[in-house]
């Protein structure tokens, strides 16, 4: 940051306009992370202990209970055909 000096002499108006606008910069410092430890094991892959079978998934799927598992249903297969 530079600074400024100003010198006036008595009996003069003088009007100082700085640009631009100064910045306020405020900095948190939490430390300095340290190294990633180990990867854990993988958790299980269930709700409730039962199995989740995820199969193409794509936006507004919906998971549900079908034979035993859950699984991703696709949107319009549960919508489409119904009077809604």
């Amino acid at each position: 940051m530079s600074q400024m000096t100003v010198s006036t002499v008595q009996g003069n108006d003088i009007t100082i306009n700085v640009t631009p606008v100064p910045r306020t910069e405020i900095r948190i410092d939490r430390g300095v992370a340290g190294p990633p430890g180990p990867t854990g094991p993988a958790g299980p892959n269930t709700i409730g202990g039962y199995p989740i079978t995820i199969t193409a998934p794509s936006n507004r799927d919906a998971l549900m209970w079908l034979e035993g598992s859950w699984t991703n249903i696709n949107q319009i297969e549960i919508t489409d055909g119904g009077n809604f």
